[in-house]
């Protein structure tokens, strides 16, 4: 079970309630052979990769990070030093290495920010 488990991660997020419903139920069993004292192992490691499964697919399927050319083509700009050069200006973004990886929703909120203060400035 628990190789087809990690092979389900591959799959459409579909299979989540089904994971998720199974998750539960071993939850329950287990809560059931631990009040009888049998052995648990078994049912413990299924869980722990069920669970694992369940994370897995819940972050694919809520995941909205992307990268630095993703963006600049989701903000519609002519050059990717463009995205580079709102980084230094503040934009919201996380780095793994060399790596930039920027959550869709963030960007949104700070540019949001960004108009309204634009707005107030030119107002005052």
């Amino acid at each position: 079970m628990i190789g087809r488990v990690e092979g389900a991660v591959q799959q459409d997020a579909d299979h989540l309630p089904v994971l998720k419903e199974r998750r539960d139920w071993l939850t329950a069993r287990i809560a059931a052979k631990e009040s009888v004292g049998w052995d648990i192992t078994w049912d413990v490691r299924e869980r722990n990769a069920l669970a694992w499964a369940v994370q897995q697919l819940e972050a694919k399927t809520s995941d909205s990070r992307i990268g630095p050319g993703e963006l600049r083509e989701h903000l519609a700009l002519p050059h990717i030093e463009d995205v580079f050069r709102l980084c230094a200006r503040g934009l919201p973004h996380r780095r793994h290495g060399r790596l930039l990886e920027f959550d869709v929703g963030e960007v949104e909120e700070w540019l949001a920010a960004a108009a309204a203060d634009a707005l107030r400035a030119g107002n005052a």
